[in-house]
């Protein structure tokens, strides 16, 4: 007869069980959409770039920069996991918002799409698969900033 009891919560979880990990990354990028689809607006720093603030934190991040972000983890883990990567959408809207060009209604509905895929794909991925793909873009990022002082 085999014991029943209680459940043993794996150490590394699919992210679908931790869905505020993914709301953290996608909540403020869907809250920039929906202004640009009600009044047409963009907050944005005095130095012109497009930002947000990121909720329970106070800080301001740079939108272009987040979403160029969310594209490189997307590409990343699409290709360790041999997926097709549904970015292209994000990755225009970034360089749209880096730029200060006109964002259309399709730009946004690309981009509505592409946040759906990689929800979807974020939620079939380990907590130690989704943070070794952070680390990598992490390194990226820092290497970058170095190149910049140089």
């Amino acid at each position: 007869m085999k014991k029943r009891g209680a459940r043993v919560k794996p150490t590394d979880p699919l992210l679908r069980a931790e869905p505020w990990r993914v709301s953290l990354v996608f909540d403020p990028i869907e809250a920039v959409l929906s202004r640009l689809e009600i009044d047409g607006t963009i907050t944005t720093a005095p130095n012109g770039a497009a930002v947000f603030i990121e909720p329970g934190h106070n800080e301001w991040y740079d939108t272009a920069e987040a979403l160029r972000g969310i594209v490189e983890f997307h590409e990343i883990a699409s290709n360790r996991r041999g997926e097709v990567a549904h970015i292209d959408g994000l990755r225009r809207l970034a360089e749209l918002l880096a730029v200060g060009g006109d964002v259309t209604e399709s730009d946004i509905a690309q981009a509505r799409a592409d946040i759906a895929a990689c929800k979807r794909q974020a939620f079939a991925m380990r907590r130690s698969e989704a943070e070794s793909v952070v680390k990598v873009v992490s390194i990226g990022v820092q290497l970058d900033l170095q190149k910049e002082a140089a």
